[in-house]
């Protein structure tokens, strides 16, 4: 065979390899930084669910450079899996928990990062603004709102990114009952409860197209019985 047939797909392997490298190697530092175990488990059970695959698409998908704004992001550990990987992007998370803010911020300092922040606020309440930023991450957040505040936020996210900016959105579908039912369990058990509003693939893009979004929706691979999905929303200029 001619050396180039040969040689790109040689070349995406080794780059896939060093990408799966970083991302476990970038995964750790951030467990290790939370002081208390019993969080460490938990950051390390979320990168169990949103896995190094999960992780290499969202990478594809977020820019190296810019200000991302995380919507809900708990204790923090996607903002400081980017602010590590992305020295020159400012990353801001946002939570309504005091208590995993303050986690957020001592893992932060712990890792000497100084490219993060990170506040309590509910940028879901419709009196309160998003900034200005060039991408808008949301994790696993859509689901916990009932229909008119997903609908809010989508909004919300619309007016606060720049053109060309995108909003990024893994979240569970529809469209796999199994797997659904599955999630559905672990969510009462995580949220004592709490009321959980899913939504098809359709539904999804088709909000997000009316509310001036170009959109591509992608099926994530996973060992667990989780329906994800991701959707990548770039706003119209």
């Amino acid at each position: 065979l001619p050396a180039f047939f040969v040689a790109a797909p040689a070349r995406r392997l080794g780059c896939a390899i060093v990408r799966a490298i970083m991302i476990a190697c970038l995964t750790r530092r951030v467990a290790r930084a939370y002081p208390r175990p019993l969080t460490r488990l938990y950051v390390r059970l979320r990168f169990l669910i949103i896995n190094r695959r999960m992780l290499a698409a969202l990478m594809q998908h977020i820019p190296a450079e810019g200000v991302l704004v995380n919507l809900g992001c708990g204790f923090g550990l996607f903002d400081l899996f980017f602010a590590l990987a992305y020295p020159h992007k400012r990353i801001f998370g946002c939570d309504l928990s005091r208590t995993r803010i303050e986690s957020a911020r001592a893992a932060r300092d712990r890792l000497g990062l100084r490219n993060s922040d990170f506040d309590v606020q509910d940028l879901c309440a419709p009196e309160v603004p998003i900034p200005a930023c060039d991408q808008i991450l949301v994790l696993d957040i859509l689901h916990h709102l009932p229909p008119e505040a997903q609908n809010r936020l989508i909004a919300k996210a619309a007016e606060a990114l720049r053109p060309g900016g995108r909003l990024v959105v893994k979240d569970i579908h529809r469209g796999a009952p199994f797997r659904l039912a599955f999630t559905w369990l672990l969510d009462k058990l995580m949220t004592r409860g709490e009321p959980t509003h899913y939504f098809s693939e359709e539904s999804l893009r088709k909000r997000l197209q009316e509310a001036g979004f170009t959109v591509e929706m992608l099926r994530l691979p996973s060992l667990l019985p989780f329906p994800h999905v991701l959707a990548v929303a770039v706003r119209r200029e």
